[in-house]
């Protein structure tokens, strides 16, 4: 039987899974679907040709997904939303305050980083993580979880490792999160979880040197990758 889209309609493909992917050229892949596959709208990324290049030759790939962009929240905007409108109305009332009172020049140039940064948390971080959603890749295959973003590419084995699923309220998308929050990188038990908590916020550019979690996130119609994952993680390791 031939795999339904997002939205109900069978998907023209065939499936890939029972072949070992790596080595195919590209024109075989045209058409062409895993067991379990997850687009349910439009990418800027193809996830199978993003992937089946960092396949093993002993590996399937069970499932490709990308994150929705249309899903713009998340649990962390409860806090960032009310913080960020307040640090961006302080900081133009500053910078308005010192130019109708014909401040120092010094005040004025002072106040514009603020503003800047007020922005970019009021807007600006919904632009970049939809442009970066816009541009990444999931998949899971018999082996590892794979994330595909330009130029990069993250993988984590599947076998005896910790999962954390986290569905949306109306169960029309899933987050997965892979490993634990220990252990992700130098700093401080704080700084650890602060990485976990403002993960898919846009936030990313302010978190640089900071090592994110390893994590999908928003994936529409999730039931297909989370029977993907339950199939890569119960099979007998090869």
């Amino acid at each position: 039987m031939l795999p339904r889209s997002s939205h109900g309609a069978r998907a023209r493909t065939r499936d890939c899974s029972s072949v070992a992917l790596k080595g195919s050229s590209p024109s075989y892949w045209q058409g062409c679907s895993p067991e379990f596959s997850g687009i349910g709208h439009t990418s800027l990324v193809d996830p199978v040709m993003e992937l089946q290049g960092h396949l093993r030759s002993d590996e399937q790939l069970l499932w490709h997904g990308v994150p929705d962009p249309r899903v713009w929240l998340g649990p962390a905007d409860a806090f960032l939303i009310p913080f960020s409108v307040m640090w961006c109305a302080f900081a133009v009332f500053w910078e308005s305050g010192v130019v109708a009172g014909r401040g120092p020049v010094f005040a004025e140039v002072w106040g514009v980083p603020f503003i800047a940064v007020g922005a970019y948390f009021v807007v600006g971080r919904f632009a970049y993580k939809r442009y970066r959603k816009g541009r990444t890749a999931y998949g899971i295959t018999s082996q590892r979880a794979l994330i595909a973003v330009p130029r990069s590419l993250s993988d984590m084995p599947l076998q005896h490792q910790p999962v954390t699923v986290r569905r949306a309220r109306d169960g029309r998308h899933a987050s997965i999160l892979f490993g634990t929050t220990t252990g992700l990188g130098r700093g401080s038990a704080f700084r650890n979880s602060a990485t976990w908590f403002y993960a898919n916020t846009g936030m990313d550019p302010l978190a640089r040197g900071a090592s994110m979690p390893f994590a999908f996130y928003d994936v529409a119609d999730p039931d297909v990758m989370l029977a993907a994952l339950d199939k890569a993680r119960t099979q007998p390791a090869a």
